[in-house]
């Protein structure tokens, strides 16, 4: 035990060390870029609605529904994140079959849960569902096509729990979920194939991401991504917004009870 101890102290040294050249680096060579949160933050306290729904909440770990004035209800499958979720509204349910009844929310925001679903076509067309026409969609997801994500895709899940450790992240287990992006590029954000939905704004951030800070690469990483900042498409994330202004594409009848 004791020599575990003094290991991870060692390691934990070292990281910060590294953590601490590698910001320095960042702040050197990347010109200064908004943070993806604070703009998600700033765009979702703009708008004005009734009732919203977080879309894939867990534990909402950034505290995004309480920045926001009007009632929110919290939905995720994830029993374990939801019930560390300090919204007064959460409801345990599957993006890709919402048990709400059609035009139920004037907002529908998610944060980074596009990459880890199934069929990212049958949750948008759940989220058209329950918006109303005049509502709003925002949606913060990172792009498949960047080098970060295709690592991701191609590593195993202890690997990104891992690297979560290391980041000093308070909770690995809980914030390392298995990824498939399977949505979320430059052509996918822009137009996601629903009638009625206009992209009001789709902002890209070139990074670079903060994953590999930990590691003595990390130079490289921060040179890659200034390259690679001139095309919208190879950028790390996006913000999308859109207004519904039409007639919805799919509807279904919600079971009884639900």
């Amino acid at each position: 035990m004791l020599l575990a101890g003094a290991a991870d102290g060692l390691l934990g040294a070292l990281v910060d060390r590294l953590d601490r050249v590698n910001r320095r680096i960042e702040a050197t060579v990347v010109p200064r870029t908004p943070d993806p949160f604070d703009a998600y933050e700033d765009l979702l306290t703009s708008i004005r609605f009734s009732r919203a729904l977080h879309f894939g909440s867990g534990r909402d770990k950034h505290g995004f529904a309480g920045a926001l004035s009007g009632e929110v209800v919290s939905v995720d499958a994830d029993a374990a994140g939801l019930s560390r979720n300090a919204a007064d509204l959460r409801v345990m349910g599957d993006g890709h079959r919402l048990p709400f009844a059609d035009d139920t929310f004037d907002l529908v925001f998610s944060e980074f849960v596009f990459e880890h679903l199934l069929d990212p076509d049958a949750a948008l067309r759940e989220i058209d569902r329950v918006v109303t026409p005049g509502g709003h969609v925002v949606v913060l997801v990172p792009n498949p096509r960047h080098y970060y994500a295709r690592i991701a895709d191609h590593t195993p899940l202890w690997f990104h729990r891992f690297v979560h450790r290391l980041q000093r992240k308070r909770s690995p287990e809980e914030d390392a979920f298995p990824t498939l992006y399977r949505w979320g590029r430059y052509e996918d954000v822009t137009d996601p194939g629903l009638g009625g939905w206009r992209a009001r704004t789709v902002q890209g951030f070139p990074g670079p991401t903060g994953y590999t800070r930990v590691t003595p690469f990390h130079a490289a990483f921060v040179l890659l991504d200034c390259l690679m900042a001139c095309s919208i498409r190879y950028q790390v994330a996006y913000l999308a917004y859109y207004e519904v202004e039409g007639a919805k594409t799919t509807r279904r009848p919600v079971p009884a009870g639900r």
